[in-house]
């Protein structure tokens, strides 16, 4: 298992674009997944 984190400012530019593009983004880090809609993320912004 890689020790990968998502990183805050891949966060944050995941958030902006989903607000910007009104698009579902899911990424993945080694401890969960992350959906990004509307600017929002599913984990809360604790991470």
């Amino acid at each position: 298992m890689k020790n990968l984190r998502l990183c805050g400012d891949c966060h944050n530019a995941a958030k902006f674009i989903s607000f910007i593009f009104g698009r579902k983004i899911i990424l993945r880090d080694v401890q969960q997944f992350h959906h990004f809609k509307d600017g929002e993320c599913s984990c809360g912004d604790y991470w």
